[in-house]
């Protein structure tokens, strides 16, 4: 059943990115093709080319704030909004709606990202004109991987294959806890029966402080992002257990808003 749910996420999800991110592919092909001509005439720059400059920001600028728009009001409307009546008809558990958009939630980030880093490689490589990719891809064959792998055990603690997997893991943990954290506001803001937005932001904000206490706690201050470079004061272990820690310290706090957020949904649901 979880797969079935899973599947009606992303059908539910997809169509509303999409069109996002075909704009951003429009944007990236119109800088591309109005930049080119620019190559062998450098400094001819007219309103087409920054106009087309300024709409392809606009482009990537709006499919970040879209992105989580758009999967944070899918969760509210199918658990909190007018679709919530059938979301909680569905012979499933309370844990099993979670968990499936949680994971599709995951997927989209990752692949808006993926399509913004993509977009501004292509288009980066034209208006420096520069092959970019090309670049990286003979750079990647040229590197010298075990002088590497030696600086980034001497750095960090670890080899290389351990360092990216950290890496990946807290890009994942960070991503999940960002949108674990809006839903928990959301739901605590549901249990009230008027203002309930305001109720939210006012919750997201009492999380906020909180987790930024229990991190100087833990000795391990610093936000999501800040995961990657967190450098505990007067700690001296190796880097990578100091990421470790970092990650285990947000895995806390999906543990907790995840389950905060299924006890609200379980037993004190107030759907509009």
């Amino acid at each position: 059943m979880l797969g079935k749910l899973i599947k009606h996420e992303f059908k539910n999800s997809y169509k509303y990115l999409l069109i996002y991110y075909l704009f951003v592919a429009v944007f990236s092909v119109l800088t591309i093709i109005s930049w080119k001509p620019m190559m062998s005439n450098p400094g001819s720059a007219g309103i087409i080319q920054v106009l087309c400059m300024l709409l392809y920001c606009c482009a990537l600028f709006g499919l970040g704030i879209a992105t989580v728009v758009i999967l944070c009001t899918q969760f509210y409307r199918t658990v909190f909004g007018n679709q919530g009546y059938l979301t909680h008809t569905l012979p499933v558990k309370s844990g099993a709606i979670l968990t499936s958009k949680t994971f599709v939630t995951l997927v989209f980030s990752v692949i808006s990202i993926i399509v913004l880093g993509l977009s501004m490689l292509f288009v980066m490589s034209v208006v420096t004109d520069e092959n970019i990719i090309w670049e990286i891809i003979q750079g990647i064959g040229k590197a010298d991987w075990k002088y590497l792998n030696e600086t980034i055990k001497r750095e960090f603690g670890c080899n290389l294959i351990t360092m990216l997997l950290i890496v990946i893991a807290l890009t994942i943990i960070c991503i999940v806890h960002f949108f674990t954290f809006i839903w928990s506001s959301m739901s605590i803001g549901q249990l009230m029966n008027t203002k309930r937005s305001l109720v939210a932001v006012l919750a997201g904000l009492g999380l906020y402080i909180a987790e930024t206490m229990i991190k100087w706690g833990f000795n391990a201050s610093g936000s999501n992002l800040a995961a990657f470079f967190l450098v505990a004061e007067g700690y001296t272990g190796p880097v990578y257990q100091q990421l470790l820690r970092a990650g285990g310290i947000l895995l806390l706090f999906i543990v907790i808003e995840m389950f905060s957020t299924w006890i609200i949904i379980n037993k004190r649901l107030n759907l509009e």
